[in-house]
């Protein structure tokens, strides 16, 4: 006669220094964490599995950012004080209305009107609309760095041949760069395939809330991994990267993010293994 037992471990993991992460990364994606006791899975376990129960991300990866190389917004107005201006946006994750909000505040600084230019969105062919206040006035999208592919346009200057003109943008918004994100770890060779390749992928978390908010992810269905290539080793050095839908490192924005692993498998016992009856 033979019994199966089941058994699991859990463990907890944050990108916080204060509470063992090391080699953090610049921009937070990638640290490391060295296990004061390692994962040790019997050499004669069956059928290891690995999974992330839960998540906390906060949801603020830039989509406007030098790094992205997408920063700059230039134009040129007749209105008083007549002029071409360059506007440099700060870092940061822009929905429509944000952008909007931030370019009409640079251009009252300038002393010019808020209203120059209006962002808003159609929603119906996920374009943007840029209404111009005044005749003759252009959008330069060929500067270096410009806002125009998040924005959907094309790489040409755009004159206003009214007043109150609306100007659709001929191609897709691109303002939600990102879709998901993606941990990724050492721990396994494979993880998830993410379509016929392996890059160690262990949860892929859907962005289920509102930029600048946290993403709580605690799915009803878990996906497990394989992990049976852990099973008679000890394992102690681990590496964590959180990713987008298309592995590029996130931007933390200095906000850490955490997770619950849970590894089970299952040991095999026979006759000679089980304990004698008294």
């Amino acid at each position: 006669m033979s019994v199966i037992f089941k058994r699991q471990a859990s463990f907890f993991f944050s990108s916080e220094e204060k509470t063992g992460a090391t080699n953090i990364s610049q921009n937070g994606s990638v640290f490391d964490v060295i296990l004061s006791n390692p994962i040790s899975i019997p050499s004669g376990a069956v059928n290891a599995e690995l999974a992330i129960i839960n998540a906390q991300v906060w949801y603020v990866n830039p989509n406007v950012s030098v790094l992205l190389a997408n920063n700059k917004f230039k134009f040129t107005t007749t209105n008083a004080p007549a002029g071409t201006y360059t506007l440099t946006l700060p870092d940061g994750l822009y929905s429509l209305p944000e952008l909007n909000s931030t370019i009409s505040n640079a251009i009252i600084n300038l002393g010019l009107p808020a209203t120059l230019f209006r962002f808003t969105g159609d929603d119906a062919t996920q374009s943007t609309i840029i209404t111009f206040l005044t005749s003759g006035d252009s959008i330069d999208f060929t500067v270096a760095n410009s806002l125009r592919l998040i924005l959907g346009f094309d790489n040409i200057v755009y004159t206003a041949p009214s007043a109150n003109y609306n100007l659709y943008s001929p191609n897709i918004a691109a303002l939600n760069t990102d879709s998901s994100y993606i941990i990724s770890s050492n721990i396994i060779p494979n993880g998830i395939p993410i379509n016929n390749r392996a890059y160690g992928a262990l949860v892929n978390i859907p962005i289920s809330n509102k930029p600048g908010l946290q993403i709580l992810y605690a799915p009803t269905n878990i996906t497990w991994c394989d992990a049976n290539s852990l099973i008679g080793k000890n394992t102690q050095s681990l590496n964590f990267r959180l990713t987008n839908q298309n592995l590029v490192p996130v931007d933390t924005r200095g906000e850490r993010y955490q997770f619950t692993m849970v590894i089970r498998w299952q040991l095999l016992l026979t006759d000679k293994a089980l304990p004698m009856r008294p």
